[in-house]
């Protein structure tokens, strides 16, 4: 059982709530996530500098570059007892826009 507290303690969930119409006004300024979530912007500007670096190039060229900026510059995290690491933000705590 302690194993499992432990476990639940490290995974981190988004918790996306349901925003539907009829919520008193106290709820619909929740927001969609918990109040520790922030958004990430990091990816969306290695996309855009990519971009207009190589502006008047083929479309393919640009999305491939693109990735590799991303892929070489982007921050990284790798937590304790993973065994497949990797995640679209610089932190688990975040969300990101595309």
């Amino acid at each position: 059982m302690q194993t499992a507290n432990k476990l639940r303690k490290k995974v981190v969930s988004k918790a996306v709530r349901n925003i539907k119409r009829g919520y008193a006004d106290d709820e619909s300024k929740r927001g969609m996530y918990r109040p520790e979530i922030r958004l990430d912007l990091q990816r969306s500007r290695l996309m855009t500098e990519s971009f207009k670096e190589t502006d008047g190039q083929a479309m393919v060229i640009r999305r491939a570059k693109a990735l590799a900026n991303l892929l070489t510059k982007m921050d990284i995290f790798i937590r304790d007892h993973e065994r497949i690491v990797g995640y679209q933000t610089a932190d688990p705590m975040a969300s990101t826009i595309h």
